[in-house]
């Protein structure tokens, strides 16, 4: 995607084969970027879809044009990927949902655990970070940032069958094994990884008794956000390469 330059822009701000992007968007094009008349950008509704518009004309407070395409389902990953992690201090929390986005999580859930260093999150600020991520990345699809939630409640909600949970421990099942024994045409993943302090006892237990998978993401001890990084590059690699 080399070269093409990604605006965010709401669905009703398109009207047949036309459209108008305004606000800090519209400011951004025609101000910062200086696009001229009959350039092409790449229009995300954070809904799945990019509209390929040819600019047609240039205000000071908007840019309008043509869409002369519709791309469904623009760099989406070939498996949604809900992934729970729990919750991070400092920017650190900020690391997993851009770089989350960027590697084509479907969904984030901040997770409460024993072990955390804090239990709340500035929600809208991770939102923002997130429509930042879509934008650089090429994305049609704004990931869904949830409010945080107990372990337990979690725990209850997911796919037993379709879930897992990444622990250090030369003991569990290696994640390229457990995925290549998911059962055939899944397509929503339910992955969680743990705060900084790691699983409490109490937590492992919760999870066996679910009958969730512990997984291993190699022999080394990962931080949280490292860990989060590498779980979702392999499983998005991992279906990319199976489906192609």
């Amino acid at each position: 995607m080399t070269g093409r330059r990604h605006f965010l822009i709401a669905p009703k701000a398109i009207v047949g084969n036309r459209f108008k992007l305004n606000g800090s968007e519209g400011h951004h094009l025609s101000r910062v970027t200086r696009i001229k008349t009959g350039e092409t950008v790449y229009l995300l509704d954070m809904l799945g879809c990019a509209y390929i518009g040819k600019i047609d004309g240039i205000q000071k407070d908007h840019v309008e044009g043509v869409i002369l395409q519709t791309v469904p389902n623009y760099g989406k990953s070939k498996v949604n990927i809900h992934l729970g992690v729990g919750i991070l201090k400092g920017s650190k929390m900020d690391t997993v949902v851009e770089k989350g986005t960027e590697l084509g999580a479907h969904s984030f859930t901040p997770l409460r655990m024993r072990h955390n260093v804090k239990q709340t999150i500035n929600l809208e600020r991770l939102k923002r970070i997130s429509k930042s991520a879509i934008k650089q990345c090429g994305r049609g699809l704004l990931p869904v940032i949830s409010s945080p939630v107990d372990f337990q409640s979690w725990c209850d909600s997911v796919d037993v069958q379709k879930a897992a949970v990444a622990v250090n421990g030369k003991d569990n099942v290696p994640i390229y094994q457990w995925l290549r024994e998911l059962i055939p045409g899944v397509t929503d993943l339910w992955l969680a990884v743990g705060p900084e302090g790691g699983f409490h006892s109490e937590e492992i237990i919760a999870i066996k008794k679910h009958g969730i998978p512990l997984v291993s993401l190699g022999p080394r001890r990962l931080r949280s956000e490292t860990a989060v990084m590498a779980l979702l590059a392999i499983c998005d690699n991992f279906f990319e390469g199976i489906r192609n």
